[in-house]
């Protein structure tokens, strides 16, 4: 039983330490990981959790650099007067202690991370605490007051639901049992433990195995081997899943002693010298003496003592030089026992010298010195010491003790003539030796048992092994009848799956066809979009021109159709070179020069379109001068649709056009400090056409550009990348190789590269960015600036600014209007002027037509105001949420102004008709005709049925009304007066009264008191004054035109 107590003791220290269920290198792989994360962040407060984790990683194998780790952390946060870290620290520096046998200092720290969490109300962490302090008063043999703290654990966690914490409060509470010999209470708490950690999906396995070893042990004490036998086994199980190496040692060494038990010596010392083996390689030195303890004692049962000796010297000089005083005198007394036996008095006597506590030696240590008295003829003095042994209370092995310590008082006494003392303890022996006899007899019994359940065991599964055998002869049959039903049925299945392929192949180019169809036709529609505003500036002044009515400014309009010109010949040039690419069709034209002076020249066009958007143009070039081979105008191409991109999408800040010689290319970098792309979108912005959706981003949307880039540097041989951040900016990097990737028939002779150099300059950059640069909002074509009330206000928004300019002359002088160039500006200028129409296009930077339609309709001050769509997007493009949010019409791009106006006026009309119609009727009827957005529509539907609905209450005004439709007081007035050309207060009096009128001349009420209490008026006077003031006749003249009619009819 004391060696089964020194076991223990390693057990618990595996249990304490909750380690992790990684392997030993993967857990200093995973610690490392923390410490370079540790001294990469700077923040204290963030270093907190680092420093604990890298104070717990190190706690099973350097108990120092724990230590140092945890206050470390607990001097941080107790600079930050952070109670919780202080507490968790606290609780940590506990552990180290406890783990190095300094339970004072264990107990202190314990005792003041436990009221911190209280204050905190941090169930978890208290029931930790109850846990440690728990184990702590274990070794310091405080068991009452251990087993409360338990029970207060096991409680927390029991009303938190934390079976992971319970699961370890059972297992420090089981030790508490077993360390008192409660064997029985210890072995239920294990149970208890197990079952928890089984229902967890990441149980604590370093402490699952170490609780099996606990179970093993007491099947130990008990005699039941094969019991202990298995559950040694399912802790070796256990630690060899997690490559715990001190783990897998303590149980095969445990399973040695269970074969040393049952006498399989062969097995016993396979295991024992496994244990040992592995416990050098991980330098285990505590490990390592209780390994070679075991062998010596292995050997010594075999009679083979130079062996024995042998194991035993080399582990009592690893326990001097590591100190293990509490197991170094288990091998001084091994030691004098052997020496004894071999009759070397004096090297016994100077180990049983060496033992610590030499005043109260262990029984074995007794006996060893009794036998050397008696070998020494020193009778008087043996007989104490032998007496000593044989009245030891509660002693291990107190049979064997009792009758060795009775066999030397019987030699004693015998020879100093006291023969009735000698025949007394001659009886005693006999009645002891039987004794003997039955545990020897008891213990070949539990050997018997021993083979007979591992008998058992072998013969369940040598019947399995038939069984199995059988079931397969059984499949055999069965298998091959089911290859011939699979036969039959495969010429079947093959012949569906033939049917089955030809019509899924059919129906693959059948959608591919309709793939092909889909981005054809999208092709073409995103062409004609590109196609169909500058076709719109071009249209528009020569139709004034053939009707008479242009009266702009000739050259600014030449110079604009002239710019759209350009823009439908760069367009088709695009078109053209990416079909050429393509079809291999477009060749290099390489000319042998230094490119730097064509670059100055190329990228300064672009510095009038900079100076407009006051923006900083920066070309950066090499200082040196080099000749290449290089196609002007590829570089042209591609340098224009970069830059005027770089232009184009940023608002403020530089665009940097960057020039360098590499090894073997050239590399340019356009880099500008615009809105950025987000990175979902950068792997598709060289698809023709692509867009980044509208109501995600709008500072992006793509044509055939950089489409036509992609293009140019693949026919280059070259490779084209994009960075980009959101609010810092895009960066294209394009690397061009020159002479020597190049075929020969690519590189011009001398006579071609004069030719070459003689030959016209091509115009490098499109109109867009030389001097004819976008005009401003106003100059374009002049248009009065009135405010004349009796005009009605229309506000245009289009990002074109010569197309809206266009359309802001052709109806100045018939409406007041205004202008707006983005979607962002068109909400800010429709907040400020209130138009009475919005004309607005779609595809617009920074807020698209759809989102800026939607917001006009919720907004108070917008959302009664009617809004005509102008686009190039084809109107099943659009979405069907326009319709409810204010859109009453819509108009294709290129712009028929004549059609244009017409709308705008019908519009205009039809809706001063409605109007009038509410105003004289004081009905709403409801038709699909009605010139009002769909929302609007549903907007007076609701509003009629609320009026009809509250027809007879007397407090009927514009605030209960206003909540019956769910708007704010001011959004009603603004609704109604923009719908009806009255008030809310003015409507429901006109509706009031045009039902009394109609009940009246109808005959539905008999007086007209009942007509006016059916409307809400109790006072007649008010309702007969309030009728004749709406329709210029009395109630009562109505009520007779009513009873007239009725009589005439019949």
């Amino acid at each position: 039983m004391k060696q089964l107590a020194a076991y223990t003791l390693i057990a618990i220290c595996f249990l304490a330490a909750n380690c992790s269920t990684l392997s030993a290198q993967d857990r200093r792989g995973h610690l490392d990981s923390l410490l370079d994360a540790a001294q990469e962040n700077r923040a204290v407060t963030s270093s907190l959790p680092l420093l604990w984790k890298i104070s717990r990683g190190y706690l099973p194998f350097n108990r120092d650099s724990a230590k140092l780790y945890a206050e470390t952390g607990m001097n941080q946060a107790r600079s930050l007067s952070d109670s919780l870290w202080i507490a968790k620290f606290s609780l940590q520096i506990s552990e180290v202690f406890y783990k190095t046998g300094d339970y004072e200092k264990a107990k202190k720290y314990c005792e003041t991370a436990l009221p911190i969490f209280q204050s905190l109300n941090a169930p978890a962490e208290i029931a930790r605490s109850y846990s440690q302090l728990g184990k702590i008063l274990i070794f310091s043999g405080d068991f009452p007051k251990a087993e409360s703290f338990f029970q207060q654990s096991i409680k927390i966690c029991e009303q938190t639901g934390d079976k992971n914490n319970l699961a370890l409060t059972y297992s420090f509470y089981a030790f508490l049992h077993y360390f008192q010999h409660d064997f029985r209470q210890a072995l239920d708490l294990y149970d208890k433990s197990q079952h928890l950690f089984s229902q967890l999906n990441e149980p604590d396995l370093p402490a699952f195995a170490s609780n099996a070893n606990f179970i093993g042990s007491i099947h130990f004490y008990y005699g039941d081997m094969f019991k202990a036998l298995e559950a040694y086994q399912e802790s070796f199980a256990t630690f060899a899943k997690i490559e715990h190496q001190e783990g897998i040692a303590y149980a095969l060494n445990n399973i040695g002693l269970v074969y040393q038990e049952v006498e399989y010596f062969d097995e016993a010392l396979v295991h024992h010298l496994k244990a040992l083996e592995i416990r050098k390689e991980i330098k285990d030195s505590l490990g390592i003496a209780y390994s070679l303890f075991d062998i010596g004692k292995f050997y010594k049962k075999q009679n083979q003592s130079g062996k024995a000796l042998e194991s035993y010297l080399e582990g009592l000089s690893i326990c001097q030089l590591i100190g293990a005083d509490g197991f170094i005198n288990d091998y001084y007394t091994s030691l004098a026992e052997i020496y004894a036996e071999k009759g070397e008095i004096a090297t016994s006597r100077k180990y049983l010298a060496q033992l610590k506590q030499p005043e109260n030696p262990p029984n074995e240590a007794k006996l060893i010195l009794a036998k050397l008295l008696i070998l020494e003829k020193k009778w008087k003095e043996a007989i104490p010491v032998a007496l000593g042994v044989f009245n030891a209370p509660d002693a291990d092995n107190f049979i064997k003790l009792k009758n060795e310590s009775s066999g030397y008082l019987i030699a004693s006494y015998r020879a100093l003539g006291q023969y009735r003392k000698a025949l007394e303890f001659s009886l005693i022996k006999q009645a002891l030796t039987d004794s003997l006899n039955n545990l020897q007899n008891a213990k070949l019994t539990r050997r018997l048992a021993f083979e007979f359940e591992s008998e058992r065991k072998e013969a369940e599964l040598e019947s399995l092994t038939r069984q199995n055998q059988l079931q397969k002869a059984q499949m055999e049959k069965q298998r091959y009848l089911l290859y011939a039903i699979l036969l039959l049925g495969l010429v079947a299945i093959l012949t569906a799956l033939g049917f089955y392929v030809i019509s899924k192949k059919n129906k693959q180019l059948a959608e591919k066809e309709t793939q092909l169809r889909n981005s054809t036709l999208n092709l073409f529609a995103n062409i004609s979009h590109e196609l169909r505003t500058p076709l719109s500036i071009l249209r528009i002044p020569l139709e004034q021109m053939q009707q008479g009515r242009f009266n702009g400014d000739i050259a600014k309009t030449r110079a604009v159709m002239l710019k759209n010109v350009q823009r439908l010949t760069d367009l088709v040039n695009q078109i053209l070179d990416i079909a050429r690419t393509k079809e291999s069709q477009l060749k290099l034209h390489l000319q042998y020069e230094d490119p730097i002076e064509f670059l100055r020249v190329f990228v300064g066009q672009f510095g009038s379109f900079a100076s407009y958007k006051n923006l900083d143009l920066e070309l950066v070039l090499p200082s040196r001068s080099l000749s290449i081979h290089f196609d002007e105008e590829i570089w042209s191409k591609i340098l224009n649709n970069l830059i005027n991109n770089a232009l184009k999408f940023t608002e403020k800040g530089k665009v940097c056009i960057e020039f360098k010689y590499l090894k073997e290319k050239v590399e340019f970098k356009i880099t500008d400090t615009g809105k950025g792309i987000p990175a979902e979108y950068l792997p598709h912005i060289f698809k023709r056409y692509y867009r980044s959706p509208m109501e995600v981003h709008q500072n992006f949307t793509g044509g055939l550009g950089l489409s036509l880039v992609k293009e140019l540097v693949g026919l280059y041989k070259g490779t084209v990348e994009v960075e980009s951040e959101i609010g810092k900016g895009t960066a294209f990097t394009i690397r061009l190789p020159h002479k020597e990737h190049f075929g020969k028939e690519e590189i011009p002779t001398e006579f071609e590269v004069l030719n070459l150099n003689l030959a016209p300059q091509k115009q490098g950059a499109n109109l867009e960015s030389q001097n004819l640069l976008p005009v401003s909002a106003s100059p374009v074509f002049a248009m009065p600036n009135r405010e004349n009330g009796k005009l009605k206000k229309v506000l245009i928004i289009e990002d074109n600014i010569e197309l809206n300019g266009m359309i802001a002359n052709y109806l100045s002088g018939r409406f007041s209007v205004y202008q707006a160039f983005d979607g962002v500006e068109g909400f800010e200028v429709a907040q400020k002027v209130v138009p009475d129409l919005i004309l607005t296009d779609v595809v617009m930077p920074k807020m698209d037509g759809i989102n800026l339609s939607q917001k006009l309709h919720t907004s108070t001050e917008t959302s009664h105001i009617p809004l005509i769509i102008i686009s190039a997007l084809k109107d099943e493009y659009l979405d069907k949420g326009f319709w409810k949010a204010g859109v009453v019409d819509f108009i294709q791009k290129p712009l028929d102004m004549e059609r244009l106006f017409s709308k705008i006026n019908n519009l205009v009309n039809s809706r001063e008709q409605f109007k009038s119609l509410i105003q004289k009727n004081g009905w709403i009827q409801i038709t699909d005709d009605l010139p009002v957005a769909d929302g609007d529509q549903d907007f007076l539907e609701r509003m009629q049925k609320v009026l009809m609905e509250n027809m007879d209450e007397e407090a009927f005004d514009i605030d209960k009304l206003s909540q019956l439709m769910l708007v704010s007081r001011m959004q009603l007035y603004r609704k109604v007066k923009s719908l009806t050309g009255m008030t809310p207060g003015k409507l429901i009096q006109k509706v009031k009264m045009q039902y009394a009128y109609e009940l009246l001349l109808n005959g539905k009420c008999k007086n007209v008191t009942e007509v006016a209490g059916s409307i809400g008026y109790a006072n007649l006077s008010f309702f007969s004054r309030k009728f004749k003031e709406v329709h210029q006749v009395n109630a009562t003249d109505v009520l007779k035109m009513g009873e007239k009619a009725k009589k005439d009819i019949c």
